[in-house]
């Protein structure tokens, strides 16, 4: 049965996927209450794992499957927090819908890789099974999935917080962007004026979306940062 109407029927690495998110947040909720463990803590781990799992997706479904299932998730999480079943993932000290939009962050860079941006010599990436020239869907998730969290992290060292921001620091800012120097060297990209000054904007829209929303447009960012220094067409 297709229970997605607006895709074609769903593949079986799509529900195998998608089970395996399903085991990720069972884990990290069994992690909370078994051991006790901050929700703090078991949202930062499948942040980093949710986005590490979402590197693999296109070997494995089409675009519009990436697409389905994000949509699928967001749903999900949407139910749960309004019900509070995932105390792991929605626990936290502050108001918040950034796992409900994490997946919509998927959705939204998958679209533009695979449907907007171009290779070359001009053909559109979007279509099953065709990933040539898509290393800024990669990018733009590991933006998300490590320098996110990296930068909460970063924050707790004592330093000025941003002005008219009373949670987001200049230390955070600062680890968000030597990280990203070093992603940016791990793929190859010359760590120009040009890359820099696009991680120092990536940075402070970081810093300054608040309720989670840099979950939503941090991976778009970082694939538009990764395409304008390689120097590959936006589209």
């Amino acid at each position: 049965m297709n229970l997605i109407p607006f895709l074609p029927m769903p593949s079986l690495a799509f529900w195998t996927l998608s089970g395996l998110y399903l085991v990720l947040f069972g884990g990290t909720e069994a992690l909370k209450r078994g051991a006790g463990i901050s929700p703090v803590i078991t949202r930062k781990v499948l942040h980093v794992a949710s986005a590490l799992v979402a590197c693999i997706l296109p070997f494995w479904l089409t675009p519009a499957e990436i697409v389905g299932m994000a949509a699928l998730f967001a749903g999900v999480l949407a139910l749960s927090k309004t019900f509070k079943i995932l105390s792991s993932i929605h626990d936290v000290p502050r108001k918040t819908w950034g796992e409900v939009v994490f997946p919509l962050g998927i959705a939204l860079v998958a679209c533009y890789v695979y449907g907007l941006q171009a290779t070359p010599e001009g053909q559109h990436l979007w279509g099953p099974y065709n990933y040539t020239g898509d290393d800024g869907y990669f990018f733009g998730m590991l933006v998300l999935g490590i320098l996110d969290v990296g930068a909460e992290w970063g924050g707790r060292i004592p330093s000025p917080k941003w002005p008219g921001m009373q949670g987001k620091s200049l230390a955070g800012s600062a680890t968000f962007f030597l990280l990203g120097m070093g992603l940016g060297w791990i793929f190859g990209l010359p760590l120009s004026l040009h890359f820099l000054v696009g991680l120092g904007l990536l940075a402070i829209l970081e810093a300054y979306l608040a309720y989670g929303l840099d979950n939503l447009f941090l991976p778009l960012g970082g694939a538009l940062l990764y395409y304008a220094t390689a120097g590959i067409p936006w589209g």
